[in-house]
């Protein structure tokens, strides 16, 4: 009979404690991370207007590559290279 009291008020001490509760946070991205980057529409007549056009595209993919390193930063993931 003494077993069972000991083992009972140990187990039942078990059930008064305070309960935890979990809680996800997800950390804060300011918006101008999430924004799209945009290409603007260039004419295309000349040789130069389409190596212009691929400049912008070089450019919005830099800053787009940029982006996503800040928010792997600020999420804490190391990127692959």
């Amino acid at each position: 009979m003494r077993i069972y009291l000991i083992g009972s008020l140990i187990i039942l001490t078990a059930c008064s404690a305070p309960r935890t509760e979990t809680r996800f946070v997800a950390p804060e991205i300011p918006a101008a991370l999430l924004a799209p980057c945009e290409v603007r529409e260039r004419p295309r007549q000349t040789l130069r207007d389409v190596a212009l056009i691929l400049t912008d595209h070089v450019e919005a993919l830099d800053a787009c590559n940029g982006q996503i390193e800040g928010i792997a930063k600020i999420v804490g993931v190391k990127g692959e290279k």
